[in-house]
């Protein structure tokens, strides 16, 4: 039993995305030392403003795009050309509604 914990911990800890949500969630944790206010929201003019919400502005667009490629992927893909071209258009039109 305690082998078989020892070996899924091993192979979770081998895994490239365990080291990336590390990483983040590290340089998270410094900037909130070094300024508490870092991860704070704050209410201005009718939007949201602060840290947080830029990052998540900024990696909007990729998410979208992301799980847009995920869908197709899942769903069988599109094996020529066509699947760039919708990817590209897919994320032209995300900055052209995120953007303006």
């Amino acid at each position: 039993m305690a082998s078989r914990i020892a070996a899924r911990r091993g192979a979770f800890v081998r895994n490239q995305a365990f080291w990336g949500v590390v990483a983040i969630v590290l340089l998270l944790a410094i900037n909130v030392v070094k300024d508490p206010s870092y991860l704070s929201i704050g209410y201005s003019g009718g939007h949201l403003s602060g840290n947080l919400i830029d990052i998540l502005r900024a990696a909007a667009p990729i998410l979208m795009i992301a799980v847009g490629m995920c869908l197709v992927v899942a769903t069988g893909g599109i094996a020529d050309a066509r699947g760039v071209a919708a990817a590209l258009m897919l994320g032209a039109s995300a900055a052209q509604i995120i953007f303006g």
